[in-house]
Order: C-alpha cells, then structure tokens, then sequence
C-alpha cells in the first residue's frame, strides 16, 4: 500500500471515510503536517521546492467525503507557504462516462489492491492536470539552492521549451 494512501486512511478512516465510531485520530492532521513541515526543510536544504499533489480518488468525481479534508491541507499549506496542487476538481469537470477508463477496475488485473489505481490513460491525464498548472517546471530552484542554474543542476526551461533546454 501506498504510504500517502496509508496517510490518508489514518487520516480519514477506512474508506475515505470517517472511522465507524466517528472519530479521527486527534493526532493525524498534526502528524501530516509535521511530515509536511520536514519534507519542506528536507527540500529547501537541498535547493529543492516541495510540491503536495492530492491525486483523486475514483470516488471523488461525484463523492464530496474528503472535501473538508481537501480545504484543511490548502489551508495548511497555504500558511506554510506550500505549493498544494488538489486535482479532485480537474476529475469533477470530466464527465462521468469518462472517468472509469481513468483508473483500474476491480478484477481487471490480477494483482492484491491494482484496483483503483491509475490506468495509462489516468497517468496521462494526471500528468496533464499537473502540467497545465505548473506550465511545465515542477521544481524551480530556490535561490542560492544547490538546485540553482551553475550549481550541478538544471534550472527550470520555460513553459513549452523542448526538454533538455533552458
């Protein structure tokens, strides 16, 4: 299982959902944020922008459970001045006879837990959804970083350059 899927379930409850007895573990939203907190120290030592990508669930096109939870991380991220890429309203805007070819149907593929997961097509339309609001650079260098231009590592291109240029 995915360790953001695990994240999500301890946050949520099985499911998606809140736990049967209603409750969610007092201490999970500051736990990911802590883990939010250290992975953007972790990116700004190496020179790196940390980029938090909600993926959407198969569920998501029509259901509103994670919503709440969806605003609480913008909110978060936004104080900790983190870029929050949600893509849950991208899915909504597909219509419905769209989004099962999106993501594996259960019993489609001989493998524990395959069901739900991205198809080739999903990938595609994931990495589309990220690059129009990225315009292509996922990680600019901060300055001074050891990401920046003329220190090993290559700056961003601009939106629409051919890869390898800059």
């Amino acid at each position: 299982e995915l360790r953001s899927v695990a994240l999500l379930s301890v946050l949520l409850g099985s499911g998606g959902r809140p736990a049967p007895d209603g409750a969610v573990l007092d201490e999970s939203p500051a736990l990911a944020l802590a883990v939010f907190d250290a992975l953007a120290r972790e990116h700004a030592a190496a020179g790196r922008e940390l980029v938090l990508v909600y993926l959407p669930m198969r569920r998501e096109h029509a259901g509103r459970e994670t919503d709440a939870f969806r605003a609480f991380l913008a909110e978060q991220t936004r104080r900790r001045g983190l870029r929050f890429l949600d893509l849950v309203e991208d899915l909504r805007r597909l219509p419905a006879e769209e989004v099962d070819a999106l993501f594996i149907a259960p019993g489609a593929i001989d493998f524990p837990a395959a069901a739900g997961h991205y198809t080739a097509r999903g990938n595609r339309r994931v990495a589309e959804w990220i690059y129009a609001r990225t315009g292509g650079v996922l990680l600019r260098p901060l300055r001074g970083g050891a990401g920046s231009p003329g220190r090993g590592r290559a700056g961003p291109r601009a939106p629409g350059a051919p890869p390898g240029s800059r």
